[in-house]
């Protein structure tokens, strides 16, 4: 399967707009027509209704796109693993970064990056239970630390739940306002505290919300979201930050969404680099040690 036709398709389902969508990604609208039309060939099934007033994702469209996302994400890891090869960096920290956590650890991998040049930055996003064999550093959200001696902590930020809904809609809701709507939730899978967190909400409001979808990543939830498929709950910095033109931010009015974030290390690495970057954290975190 070209990778082309992968780009195309996700780019079509985030804008609904096959001009725009070839506009984005620097090809004509012919060729992305053809991108699709491939693609739906290899897949065997349409993934768009098209007509001369707008477009939509089909059934098939909605099941095939968090695979879509995932197969893209894959691609940048790989190419990002084959440069650094190349680049012939002696040292290297492997950091998983959760959503809503993005702009923290940008600060500190760019202050890193421009301190220790030779230090390659291995980033990759978090997605449920956390492995702290595989990273040198995690930010995630504190709820989901590791209970364990071997690991340092702090907390890093906070932020709190907004809501993104297709284009239009209003600018805050209050919880009585969520009654009728449609969801779509990233997975429980993919973070079970902020899954949790949300549901909580719910409960407290003592609405049983219709969830129509869970991806397992928080671009097909804000991509389903601009096909007008239902309104999300996200933290406010991935929602403000990632949305597309279809998308509306929201706040939610009255009720204290807070979410606090942390980075956690093993307190004994043998990695150099690991104890460099933690270093670089805890100077931009806001610096509260997290007690159980």
């Amino acid at each position: 399967m070209d990778t082309n036709y992968i780009e195309c398709f996700l780019s079509v389902a985030r804008t609904l707009n096959f001009s725009e969508a070839a506009r984005q990604i620097y090809i004509s609208q012919s060729m992305a027509s053809r991108y699709i039309d491939k693609l739906e060939r290899e897949i065997g099934a349409r993934l768009f209704t098209r007509t001369s007033k707008e477009v939509r994702l089909t059934a098939e469209g909605r099941a095939f796109l968090p695979y879509a996302v995932e197969i893209a994400e894959n691609l940048k890891k790989a190419r990002f693993a084959v440069e650094q090869l190349r680049s012939g960096y002696t040292g290297r920290v492997k950091i998983a970064c959760e959503i809503g956590t993005g702009q923290f650890a940008a600060k500190c991998i760019s202050v890193f990056s421009k301190k220790y040049s030779g230090i390659a930055v291995d980033l990759t996003e978090l997605r449920g239970g956390a492995d702290m064999d595989e990273f040198d550093c995690i930010l995630m959200l504190r709820d989901m630390l590791p209970d364990s001696d071997e690991f340092d902590y702090t907390v890093t930020h906070s932020d709190r739940l907004m809501i993104a809904a297709p284009a239009g809609g209003k600018k805050s809701y209050r919880l009585s306002e969520l009654k009728n709507e449609r969801f779509v939730l990233l997975s429980e899978a993919a973070n079970p505290i902020l899954y949790m967190e949300i549901m909580e909400i719910f409960r407290a409001a003592r609405i049983t919300p219709e969830i129509i979808s869970c991806p397992d990543s928080a671009e097909a939830v804000l991509i389903s979201v601009a096909a007008g498929l239902g309104i999300t709950l996200l933290p406010a910095e991935t929602v403000i930050n990632n949305r597309a033109e279809r998308i509306a931010a929201a706040e939610l009015a009255d009720i204290d969404s807070t979410l606090t974030y942390a980075a956690a290390w093993r307190k004994n690495s043998g990695n150099s680099a690991a104890k460099l970057f933690a270093e670089v954290v805890k100077e931009y975190a806001e610096g509260e040690e997290y007690v159980y």
